[in-house]
């Protein structure tokens, strides 16, 4: 290699360095009603701990509606570092003016999720379906046959293309079967009237 080349690949090398594109972090504080909080990165930078402060928390919105789980201080985040100034084009829904010298800055931080570790305890997936879980091991659980809906107490509602199925801690239950009929198992049914 000529020192020229060397050179080149040197300066390359330190520029790459000093872009930051994805990281893991720690949210240490969450501010729910700004959607902001406060992230500890994963990694040390020159042997420091680096904390970022007030950062934008993404969320799967679109239009009027959204998708929001609450993060909570503890969790492990995805961390991803916009190539502009990240303010200046949260200030409002128009293009903004870019600061070329600030580019993947870490003052430009967006959580973008929360992530598993080697030690968290996994949720049970099956393919092609979605899972909605909660830290109490409520859940919803839809695939392509089934909608289920268990709570951690064993009460369960399961929804199929033929039946119902609605079953109580107790062992009490309702069943919508595919023929029409309808089953129940209980203590005591009361009928109330209109």
């Amino acid at each position: 290699m000529t020192d020229i080349t060397k050179k080149i690949e040197k300066l390359v090398d330190l520029k790459l360095r000093m872009v930051n594109t994805v990281a893991l972090g720690i949210l240490t504080d969450v501010n729910l009603t700004k959607l902001r909080c406060n992230v500890l990165l994963k990694h040390k930078i020159q042997g420091k701990t680096i904390e970022l402060y007030d950062v934008p928390i993404a969320l799967q919105k679109y239009h009027d509606s959204v998708i929001v789980v609450t993060p909570k201080v503890g969790d492990v985040v995805l961390v991803i570092f916009s190539k502009h100034e990240l303010e200046e084009q949260l200030k409002d829904k128009k293009p903004a003016p870019a600061n070329e010298k600030f580019l993947f800055s870490l003052n430009n931080a967006i959580v973008v999720a929360g992530i598993y570790t080697a030690t968290d305890k996994l949720p049970e997936l099956k393919e092609d379906s979605i899972l909605i879980k909660h830290t109490k091991d409520n859940q919803m659980l839809i695939t392509e046959d089934e909608i289920l809906i268990k709570h951690a107490e064993n009460s369960l509602v399961s929804i199929t293309e033929d039946e119902i199925k609605i079953l109580h801690k107790s062992g009490a239950y309702l069943h919508f079967k595919s023929d029409g009929s309808l089953e129940i198992k209980a203590k005591r049914v009361d009928f109330v009237k209109l």
